[in-house]
């Protein structure tokens, strides 16, 4: 084990750089996301039918702003309750947050060259043994290192 029980490489957050802290952590906002969308990828072909690539940007796009654009719903809200006038003023900032949202799944919802169409199980099974085995396959890896 090495002192402070760091991994070889890696800084401590208080000695990584600002910059690059932010980096890092938009990065890893940007693989969350990506992940999560890759992985329900086949239920999303047996729904649709269909699968375009532009989903996971437009996801990215999208999801980076939903915490805030629900905050702010839940005080317009309460603002409601409190005076109209007030809220009326909130929501038109509000609104700005979901006209960028709808915007974007217009704007990505319109490439329809992009779509993959599927059909069949096969491609399902495949799928998910390719990502076991690509699971197993990286996990037997980090246990060497």
């Amino acid at each position: 084990a090495r002192p402070g029980g760091r991994k070889p490489g890696c800084l401590p957050e208080d000695a990584m750089p600002k910059g690059l802290a932010a980096v890092a952590l938009v990065l890893a906002l940007v693989l969350n996301l990506a992940t999560a969308q890759l992985a329900v990828a086949p239920l999303l072909v047996s729904y649709f039918g269909n699968f375009s690539p532009t989903a996971i940007i437009s996801n990215i796009l999208i999801l980076t702003f939903m915490p805030v654009t629900m905050a702010l719903g839940f005080i317009l809200a309460g603002l409601g309750f409190i005076s109209y006038s007030l809220s009326l003023v909130f929501g038109w900032f509000v609104n700005l947050f979901l006209a960028y949202e709808l915007f974007i799944i217009k704007f990505f919802g319109d490439f329809d060259i992009l779509k993959i169409n599927f059909s069949g199980t096969a491609i399902f099974i495949i799928y998910y043994a390719v990502l076991m085995g690509f699971i197993i396959w990286t996990s037997r890896k980090k246990a060497v290192a």
